[in-house]
């Protein structure tokens, strides 16, 4: 049989003793499982941030993987310790919108408060939920605890306030999902809500300033330092420059909005 999987994503990166306590309880709680990080380089409380990483990697996980996602500046405050169900995935951290993209692939997730306080330490430390109510919760789902034995559903869990995409005849308004260490600007146009006036036609699309062009099949199809756009590997509007920062060239950020021309053209040929 395989062994269950808990992955960790976190801003706290490695040169504290943070992860290493997380670890240490998912080895004494659920020692068959395997942990496999996903990142622990988020920026500090960028829950914007480490919502995209978590929605990207966590796909690609086998069925019943439980994701431990901790990015969570409102720790020791009002704000709920949730599990989601979605997508025949498990995932277990702050409701503060770190599962918004989880949430929208998903209609029918489901959404648990962590009520029970009895599946780690007798006392929780106010400041390191990630250690003494997280990562017990992920280990007994492990176990085979179900998300409803810890706690009643929710229907209201907080996500981040996305624009939707706004598309006409002639513009793509935008907003800018993410911007990857490599200045990549990733938008929030998934490639299946582009849909053509009639069959047959292609999108042309045109940053600010320029004309609508063909779209890109990968990076290197531009000279070193010039723009594309292309459906990237999310398969969303992606904005880039050839061995260089789109985002820094547009002055680019995570939430920003984005306005590019349109045009509908056959194909040649």
């Amino acid at each position: 049989m395989d062994r269950p999987v808990v992955t960790l994503l976190t801003d706290f990166g490695t040169a504290d003793g943070y992860v290493a306590a997380m670890r240490g309880v998912l080895c004494r709680l659920c020692p068959e499982a395997r942990q496999v990080t996903i990142s622990h380089e988020i920026p500090p409380q960028d829950v914007w941030r480490g919502a995209w990483v978590l929605a990207t990697a966590a796909p690609w996980f086998p069925p019943g993987t439980v994701h431990l996602a901790v990015v969570d500046p409102g720790v020791g405050t009002d704000r709920q310790p949730i599990v989601v169900r979605a997508g025949g995935q498990t995932y277990v951290g702050p409701d503060n919108g770190l599962f918004t993209h989880v949430l929208d692939g998903d209609p029918d997730a489901a959404v648990h408060v962590i009520a029970r306080r009895d599946l780690g330490p007798r006392r929780i430390a106010p400041t390191f939920h990630g250690r003494d109510l997280f990562a017990p919760a992920a280990a007994h789902l492990v176990r085979g605890l179900a998300p409803g034995d810890l706690g009643p559903r929710i229907d209201d869990p907080v996500r981040l306030p996305l624009e939707p995409p706004r598309v006409t005849a002639d513009a793509l308004e935008l907003t800018v999902l993410d911007v990857d260490r490599f200045g990549n600007v990733t938008t929030n146009l998934a490639r299946h809500a582009l849909v053509p006036p009639r069959a047959g036609l292609e999108p042309r699309i045109g940053l600010p300033g320029r004309p609508p062009g063909p779209l890109a099949r990968t990076y290197a199809e531009a000279e070193p330092g010039a723009t594309v756009v292309l459906w990237g590997s999310s398969d969303r509007l992606e904005i880039a420059r050839n061995r260089d920062s789109a985002a820094a060239a547009l002055g680019l950020a995570p939430g920003d909005r984005i306005r590019l021309a349109l045009r509908w053209e056959q194909p040649a040929g």
